[in-house]
């Protein structure tokens, strides 16, 4: 089995119930990132790949909005 970190994003668009076309993701995962999102899932108390996938975009995008804040006081 291969181990590297494959995670492979396919990109799409789909209609809203609003009517508007949004962005679609599909996520696939194998190898090394699949056992990473196996040990999440048990360690978190993740139910599924989706709530791992969830707890993992959240946390990344509040460390990144933490780094792209300007500091109090610039």
């Amino acid at each position: 089995m291969d181990q590297e970190r494959k995670l492979t994003i396919l990109t799409d668009q789909f209609q809203s119930s609003a009517g508007e076309l949004v962005p679609g993701l599909t996520v696939i995962l194998d190898g090394q990132m699949r056992q990473i999102f196996d040990v999440f899932m048990a360690k978190r108390g993740a139910e599924d790949y989706a709530e791992v996938l969830y707890q993992v975009l959240v946390a990344g995008v509040n460390q990144i909005m933490a780094e792209i804040r300007p500091q109090r006081g610039q």
